[in-house]
């Protein structure tokens, strides 16, 4: 996909032009990019050359509960946008979730759940404690995710160095990158319409995802937001009397979401099933 299939807004001639394109959509599709996005004191950039008052119009569509906004794993782009720019994105489908929902439309069972978490998690601890892993969702990046659903290759990504984000003017092979991704991201979209993936839930589900960094921005590399495991209580979410806080990510969930023995006593304070893969995760490599 070369530079000149996108049009780059860098000024306001062309952010209105992009604007008058907009006017009438009822969805877009959105994704954010820049080095460490959405993490605290990250290095967000450009919002493209503009400032708050230009870019205004743009975050209302962000913000409009008439415009649906299609993502894929939105998290990061909704804690950059509402820490550094008290922008809230409302109104979102996120495909990922999407993804990990369509696995047992698509015929898969716990076995298959189990294997997706190899090998990130060693294949011994995940059968050996199946019973600890019945709660846990690997999540696909966009490109897995368009490849397992047989969606043709669009072009080549350009690999580069997120860094560079900052740099001005934007080198070629960034733009050609977001270009990309957007293109895979509507391939999705559509291939997940097509055969009924996106659900009357989903955006509920969509929801509780994106804004859960509402509090607080991550701090970089922080395991429990940035893994590639589904975060519990997201599609699988049940109401509950009974609940307790997680000691690592500090969410309030179900009872059923812990280990049993963990809860008998809360000292240490126990752990929910993903941030204890996690935490065995991390054991296993450090040992």
């Amino acid at each position: 996909m070369s530079r000149n299939a996108v049009t780059f807004c860098n000024n306001t001639a062309l952010l209105s032009d992009a604007l008058a394109d907009l006017k009438d959509s009822t969805q877009v599709l959105f994704d954010c990019e820049g080095h460490d996005l959405g993490m605290r004191n990250p290095h967000l950039h450009d919002v493209l050359s503009l400032d708050d008052t230009a870019l205004r119009p743009i975050f209302d569509i962000l913000e409009s509960s008439a415009v649906t906004k299609v993502v894929f794993d939105g998290r990061m782009d909704y804690s950059a946008l509402y820490h550094e720019f008290h922008v809230e994105m409302k109104n979102v489908l996120d495909m990922q979730l999407a993804d990990v929902k369509s696995r047992t439309v698509r015929g898969e069972g716990e076995q298959q759940q189990l294997q997706r978490l190899c090998p990130y998690l060693h294949k011994r601890e995940v059968y050996g404690q199946r019973a600890s892993y019945l709660h846990v969702h690997c999540l696909n990046g966009l490109a897995k995710c368009a490849r397992e659903h047989d969606i043709p290759s669009i072009g080549v990504r350009p690999f580069l160095k997120h860094t560079r984000w900052r740099e001005r003017p934007l080198p070629d092979d960034h733009v050609h990158y977001s270009a990309h991704d957007m293109a895979v991201l509507r391939a999705v979209h559509d291939r997940f319409l097509e055969k009924g993936f996106i659900d009357s839930d989903l955006k509920e589900q969509s929801a509780r995802y994106i804004t859960l960094c509402k509090s607080s921005q991550p701090k970089k590399n922080h395991s429990s937001f940035c893994s590639p495991l589904l975060p519990l209580g997201i599609i699988d979410y049940v109401w509950s009397a009974s609940s307790t806080i997680c000691s690592e990510c500090q969410r309030n969930l179900p009872t059923n979401l812990f280990p049993e023995s963990s809860l008998r006593n809360l000292k240490p304070q126990p752990k929910c099933w993903v941030c204890r893969a996690l935490a065995t995760r991390a054991n296993l490599y450090r040992s």
